[in-house]
């Protein structure tokens, strides 16, 4: 072949392999993507990637004890024979004070203690007990407040002394639970002084030591010689508290130590 012609071929080949190197083998003649590559987009490996997050734990402070807040507080003076009541008003919207007392209860509430006194008065914020009872006197103030709310106040105490009651011949009160009920036997009092009116048998089914008259007498029995009693009115499963007053014609009162009897 001649030379002229194998030297042009050589030339054309270097010209074109001149003008094609530029191109990235594989682009197709498309411009490279210079773009700056998102470093917060990790490569997907195809695996779970386990959280490695550390969970602090933040301690949670200890609630102090909540000591008991009265609404109402309330202060007793023993006068004589008499008790006054005096107790702050309540701040709230208000219908009605609640005066309570109970000798067995030293934490009347209302309902459910006994009620002496309605108020309907927010202003007036006292009263005076002139009928204690000769025993400790437990009084609290509650609060009727309107929507149907209500409050207490703190529990104040009052003792009296029972006039009437004076030591006589010892009386020794047993109990047998049967079948028909709860048989009382006692002996008999002795007449010497003062002469008996009657035998109170008293029972509580919460009170451990009953005494007429602050607790209820389920029977008189005006015979010095009767001293039994069959109590037939009790409840399966409750427990009771029996004792007996001698009650005198001078209305002095002695009651005997109480007995228990489990139904």
């Amino acid at each position: 072949m001649d030379k002229k012609i194998i030297l042009a071929i050589l030339v054309v080949f270097i010209f074109v392999s001149g003008c094609t190197s530029n191109l990235p083998i594989g682009s197709n003649n498309l411009p490279a993507d210079n773009s700056v590559p998102n470093e917060d987009i990790k490569p997907d490996t195809g695996k779970d990637t386990a959280r490695t997050d550390t969970i602090v734990e933040v301690p949670i402070e200890d609630k102090p004890e909540l000591t008991e807040q009265f609404s109402v507080t309330l202060k007793a003076e023993k006068t004589g024979g008499k008790v006054k009541l005096i107790w702050t008003p309540y701040p709230g919207k208000f219908t009605s004070y609640k005066i309570m007392r109970s000798t067995t209860d030293p934490n009347p509430k209302y309902p459910g203690a006994e009620l002496i006194k309605t108020i309907p008065s927010a202003n007036e914020t006292s009263y005076i007990d002139s009928r204690p009872e000769a025993a400790v006197n437990y009084y609290s103030v509650g609060v009727v407040a309107d929507l149907n709310k209500g409050d207490m106040s703190n529990v104040v105490s009052v003792e009296f002394a029972d006039s009437r009651e004076k030591q006589g011949n010892t009386i020794t009160l047993e109990a047998v639970k049967t079948p028909d009920g709860v048989n009382l036997t006692w002996n008999a009092y002795d007449e010497s002084g003062s002469k008996l009116m009657y035998y109170k048998v008293v029972r509580s089914d919460t009170n451990p030591n009953p005494k007429y008259p602050i607790d209820t007498g389920i029977s008189a029995i005006p015979y010095v010689e009767k001293t039994s009693y069959l109590d037939r009115g009790t409840d399966l499963g409750k427990t009771y508290y029996y004792a007996i007053t001698v009650v005198r014609k001078d209305m002095t009162r002695y009651s005997s130590g109480p007995v228990i009897v489990k139904t």
